[in-house]
């Protein structure tokens, strides 16, 4: 019995992911639906919709940028 529920489990999380694929997810997917609502721009290098962004070090911390979605596969950035 125990093995049997042990092998669901692992079969749900072979299809669905752990809980921190889910959160990961829900973030993406939230960062998406603010970017198409705040009219974002498209990457100038992939094509992807971007994401509003904002610069945590350096002299420009705190500032606003968009980057793109498909980051760290496409690094394409735009001033706001």
């Amino acid at each position: 019995m125990l093995q049997k529920m042990i092998s669901r489990q692992l079969d749900d999380f072979k299809h669905s992911g752990g809980f921190t694929e889910g959160l990961t997810r829900e973030r993406v997917s939230v960062q998406a639906m603010q970017s198409h609502e705040q009219g974002a721009p498209m990457c100038p290098l992939c094509g992807k919709p971007m994401i509003r962004r904002t610069i945590k070090r350096g002299t420009r911390a705190g500032q606003q940028f968009w980057g793109c979605s498909a980051y760290p596969d496409c690094q394409g950035t735009r001033d706001s």
